[in-house]
């Protein structure tokens, strides 16, 4: 773990783009582990403007950390949504290629240890923001 303390959250958002590049180049098929909330937004608006300037993410598999229970993934409210909203929406990550827990899962503990089954079958986490 690297822990950077910043000035601001703009300082913060390249340095943590800057480590998600990093991580980006150094494999052929990285896997990141995505929040959501306001905290990094900064980081995914600059991860947007990297790839409006050129840089493709089409490599990449993303796997979100949570999603509330109770509401489907095109509710305004759902992670899923968000991560549209804010980040998926805006760069090149195939949709096969992010992954956001389901919320409307009928058993959350078996759907959650599904999720842990994807996560390694695509060679486990290579950054968690």
């Amino acid at each position: 773990m690297k822990l950077h303390i910043t000035r601001d959250m703009a300082q913060w958002a390249r340095i943590a783009a800057d480590t998600v590049m990093e991580t980006a180049a150094g494999k052929p098929r990285p896997v990141l582990i995505l929040p959501t909330g306001s905290t990094p937004l900064p980081l995914y608006a600059e991860l947007v403007r990297r790839h409006e300037a050129g840089v493709s993410f089409s490599h990449v598999t993303t796997f979100n950390l949570d999603e509330y229970i109770g509401i489907p993934a095109e509710h305004p409210e759902s992670y899923r949504t968000f991560m549209k909203k804010h980040l998926f929406d805006h760069i090149d990550i195939p949709e096969g290629q992010w992954h956001v827990p389901d919320g409307l899962a009928a058993d959350p503990d078996e759907a959650a240890a599904q999720y842990d089954v994807a996560l390694a079958a695509a060679g486990g986490a290579d950054l968690a923001v």
